[in-house]
C-alpha cells in the first residue's frame, strides 16, 4: 500500500480541517464563500460591512439549495462560516486566500500587503479582480511568484467558469496548483496565455453591453426587449455551444469556411459601434434605470437571484442529460464527490482488496447520508417518487467506489448497467428528515450483481431508525467498445472484492418484511 499517497490524498480531500480566508464579502467574496463551505472547507471572512454575516448565510443558503435542485449526489458535510473582524484574524489558518475587494488598484494593493504579513510564502493569494492587471497588482508583493488571479462569474457558487490569468512574477507552478484546487470545487478552469485587460469573458461581455447601451440611447430598443433577444434567441444557444462552434454549424455542410464566405464582407458594413461609446448622462442613466424596474414587474433582487438560481439549475441538469457544456462539466464534479467519499470511506484512491477478516463488512454498509429539502418534495410535502429513484442510483455508485469500481477502470470501458429495479415504499419521507442507506450484496457471479438497499430515518432519540423504503437492483457488467456494449466478467481483483463481501453479507439474517405498512422494522433488515 502507497502510504504516502493515502497520506496525500487524505490532506487534499479531507477539506472539513482546511481554512481558506475571503478578504471582501460582497456578492463575489459571498458567492466564493458558498462554494467553499458546500464543499466542506471551513472559511473565515474579513469585511468592514456590517452586514457580513448575513449577507454569506443566505448566499450559503441560496447556493445548497441550488445545488439540491441541480444534482442529488452528496455534499460533503458543509463547512464553517467564521466571520471576523480584522484581516489578520481571517488569515490565522489559511491554505489559500481569495481576496474580493472593491475594483481599486491601489485599495487592493493595500489590502494585498497586508495580507502578506500573515500567511506563509507557501500560500496561494488569489484575486477575484474582472479585470486588473496581475502584474500591476503583484509589482510591491514579497512573494509575487504566489499571486494569481482567479476571475469568476455570478452566482459564483453555479457558475463554473473561472479565469486563471499570472503576472509577470507568478510562478507557472502556482497557475497549476490553482487549476486544480478549484475543479476540486466543480469549476472549470480557463487559463488566459496572455495578460490582458479584462481578459476574455468580459471583454465579450463590454463588447455587447456597450451596443446595448446604443440601442437605449439611441431609442432602438429597451432595456426588456434587449434581454428577450438574448434570452430567446443566441443566448440560449450560447449557454451549450460557444460562438464559433454556433457558426461553424451556421455553415452548414461547408462549415466554418462557407460561413465565413458568407459572412465575412457583412464586417465592413456599420452594423455595430463598437469603437465608440454613447456619452453618459442621467438622462441616458434615467432612461436605463426606468425601463428595468418597469421591466422587474415589482420583484425583489432576492426573488430575482432564486429565479435566476432556479433556471440555471434546470440548465445544466438538461445539459447534464446530454454529457454536454456545463452538464459535462457537472458529470465532472459529481465524479470527484464521490471519489471524495470513497476515499474517506477507504482511506486511498486505488482498489483494495477486501479483507475477509475485517468487521467492516459483517453488517450492511452505510455509504450515504442525506436530509430530505425543499426540492425533493412533491405537492403533499412527501419526498417524490424520483428522489427516492436518485437517493438508491446515488448508493448504488457509492457501493461500486467502495468496492473498488473508479475511474480507471470506466476508463478501460467496463461499466455497469441496471438491469431491473423493484422499490417499494414503507412510510413517507418529509421535509428535513435525516435518512441513510444501508446496502447489501444479495448475489455475485462474474458478469453480474444483486443488491439490496434499506433506506432509513434516523431518529435522535432512542426510537429504531424508521425504515422508509427498500430497493433491490441487478446490475449487469459489461464492456464498452465504441457503440458496442456487451456483458464481460469482471477483472479478477474486482470480481475477487465482490465474492469476498458476499460471504460476509451472505450471513446476515434474511429478510423479512410484513406487507402492514408501519410495522416494519430496522431489526427485520
Amino acid at each position: 500500500m502507497n502510504t504516502e499517497k493515502i497520506t496525500k490524498n487524505k490532506q487534499k480531500l479531507s477539506q472539513k480541517k482546511a481554512e481558506i480566508a475571503i478578504i471582501g464579502a460582497g456578492i463575489i467574496g459571498a458567492g466564493w464563500c458558498a462554494r467553499f463551505i458546500i464543499n466542506g472547507y471551513n472559511v473565515a471572512v474579513f469585511d468592514p460591512g456590517e452586514k457580513t454575516h448575513e449577507t454569506c448565510s443566505r448566499t450559503i443558503e441560496n447556493a445548497q439549495k441550488a445545488m439540491l435542485e441541480m444534482t442529488m449526489v452528496s455534499l460533503p458535510e458543509k463547512g464553517d462560516l467564521r466571520v471576523v473582524g480584522t484581516i489578520e484574524k481571517a488569515l490565522e489558518k489559511a491554505i489559500w486566500v481569495q481576496e474580493s475587494v472593491p475594483e481599486r488598484e491601489e485599495l487592493k494593493k493595500k489590502v494585498l500587503a497586508q495580507i502578506e504579513k500573515h500567511v506563509s510564502e507557501k500560500v496561494v493569494i488569489a484575486s477575484s479582480t474582472s479585470g486588473l492587471l496581475p502584474t500591476k497588482l503583484q509589482k510591491e508583493m514579497i512573494a509575487p511568484e504566489r499571486f494569481i488571479v482567479a476571475h469568476p462569474f455570478n452566482p459564483v457558487y453555479l457558475l463554473p467558469l473561472v479565469e486563471l490569468v499570472g503576472g509577470r512574477k507568478t510562478d507557472a507552478d502556482v497557475l497549476k496548483k490553482a487549476a486544480a484546487f478549484y475543479q476540486n470545487f466543480g469549476m472549470k478552469t480557463l487559463l488566459v496565455r496572455k495578460e490582458i485587460d479584462a481578459f476574455i469573458a468580459d471583454r465579450l461581455l463590454e463588447a455587447i453591453w456597450r451596443e446595448a447601451l446604443w440601442l437605449v440611447k439611441d431609442e432602438v430598443a429597451s432595456t426588456e426587449e434587449i434581454d428577450n433577444a438574448i434570452k430567446f434567441g443566441f443566448g440560449l444557444r450560447w449557454a451549450q455551444m460557444g460562438l464559433f462552434e454556433t457558426y461553424r454549424i451556421a455553415g452548414g455542410q461547408g462549415g466554418f469556411k462557407h460561413f465565413l464566405e458568407q459572412f465575412a464582407p457583412a464586417l465592413k458594413l456599420p452594423w455595430s459601434k463598437l469603437t465608440n461609446v454613447p456619452e453618459w448622462s442621467e438622462k441616458l442613466q434615467n432612461q436605463i434605470v426606468q425601463q428595468s424596474d418597469k421591466q422587474a414587474q415589482g420583484m425583489t433582487s432576492q426573488q430575482l437571484e432564486r429565479i435566476r438560481d432556479k433556471n440555471l439549475a434546470a440548465i445544466i441538469n438538461a445539459l447534464k442529460a446530454q454529457g454536454w457544456a456545463a452538464g459535462k462539466n457537472l458529470i465532472e464534479y459529481e465524479q470527484i464527490l464521490a471519489r471524495r467519499a470513497a476515499l474517506e470511506n477507504n482511506e486511498n484512491d486505488e482498489l483494495q482488496q477486501i479483507d475477509k477478516n475485517s468487521d467492516k463488512y459483517e453488517k450492511p454498509l452505510c455509504l450515504l447520508k442525506a436530509r430530505v429539502e425543499g426540492a425533493w418534495l412533491d405537492a403533499n410535502g412527501h419526498m417524490n417518487e424520483s428522489k427516492y429513484l436518485q437517493v438508491f442510483s446515488n448508493a448504488t455508485d457509492r457501493f461500486l467506489l467502495e468496492l473498488g469500481f473508479g475511474q480507471a477502470l470506466f476508463e478501460r470501458g467496463y461499466s455497469f448497467y441496471t438491469l431491473e429495479t423493484n422499490l417499494r415504499h414503507w412510510h413517507e419521507a418529509k421535509a428535513g428528515e435525516k435518512i441513510y442507506v444501508d446496502t447489501r450484496l444479495m448475489a455475485s457471479d462474474p458478469k453480474k450483481i444483486h443488491l439490496f438497499h434499506a433506506m432509513y430515518s434516523a431518529r435522535d432519540d432512542d426510537d429504531d431508525d424508521l425504515l422508509l423504503a427498500t430497493a433491490e437492483h441487478i446490475l449487469l457488467h459489461v464492456l464498452r467498445k465504441g457503440t458496442e456494449v456487451r456483458a464481460a466478467p469482471m477483472e479478477d481483483a474486482l470480481a475477487s472484492n465482490f465474492q469476498n463481501l458476499l460471504s460476509k453479507h451472505s450471513k446476515l439474517p434474511a429478510i423479512e418484511f410484513s406487507l402492514r405498512l408501519g410495522i416494519a422494522r430496522k431489526d427485520k433488515i
